[in-house]
């Protein structure tokens, strides 16, 4: 009786442990909810806090845009006349350089407005006959200054001389123009490369450089809203997002 006294008062020394040890650990598990429950509420406060600051981030280059648009468009007409009108063989390309730059800049504008289109789900596309070849080469003069500029090596690889498909031109554009920014801004020096080319019964449309490239962990948030890297230094931190809404509108992606 003796012996099966102390067997019986160890199992009850040891569940009494076990318990102690069970609700030790609960309290745990409760004071770590608590903290999971504020960092929550924390990050929910954050959020809220920089969409805010993007959404007034926004109102402020909306209303800033509205201010250019009208002197872009007063500077492209006489742009435009005097290149139409120009005899010197050597000027000319500097007017078309100008004028081309200036319709960039006004693609900008609107790409701005069209933000708030884009917010509300309304961003449409207009669709008309876009001859590939010469938009791309069109584009890849426009960049020629500033990669002389730059001390970089740009390359046009176009698969024809012609090319005529239906699409949206501005919102085309656009893309180009993003990818080219960001090339620009990710490559110190090396090369960029722009063009085109037909795979099966789609056209494939790239901007190709030697810079840094993207984080292999940032691959699968690079086209998400407000996405940017570590290395990004300046931008609204949607225009991937919204390359990638133009693409899917087009049909592909």
């Amino acid at each position: 009786n003796r012996e099966l006294q102390q067997q019986v008062n160890e199992k009850t020394a040891d569940l009494t442990t076990a318990m102690e040890n069970l609700i030790e650990s609960k309290d745990s598990i409760e004071r770590q909810n608590v903290l999971l429950e504020e960092q929550k509420a924390k990050l929910e406060e954050y959020a809220a806090s920089m969409e805010k600051a993007n959404r007034e981030k926004l109102m402020l280059y909306t209303n800033l845009t509205h201010e250019f648009k009208t002197p872009l468009s007063l500077i492209l007409g006489p742009v435009s006349d005097l290149k139409e009108s120009c005899k010197d063989e050597e000027v000319k390309p500097s007017l078309g350089i100008i004028e081309r730059n200036s319709k960039y800049l006004l693609s900008l504008v609107n790409q701005i407005l069209d933000f708030r289109k884009y917010e509300s789900g309304k961003l449409e596309l207009n669709l008309e006959a876009v001859d590939m070849a010469d938009s791309v080469r069109g584009w890849y003069h426009s960049f020629e200054g500033l990669a002389l500029k730059k001390h970089i090596k740009l390359a046009l690889e176009i698969a024809d001389d012609k090319y005529l498909t239906m699409g949206d031109l501005p919102k085309i554009e656009r893309i180009f123009f993003n990818l080219m920014g960001n090339a620009f801004k990710f490559t110190p020096d090396g090369t960029i490369t722009l063009g085109w080319r037909v795979a099966t019964d789609e056209i494939e449309l790239y901007v190709q450089d030697t810079g840094v490239g993207i984080a292999k962990e940032d691959l699968d948030t690079v086209f998400d809203r407000y996405y940017k890297t570590a290395e990004t230094h300046k931008g609204t931190g949607m225009g991937l997002n919204i390359c990638k809404t133009i693409i899917e509108q087009h049909g592909v992606m």
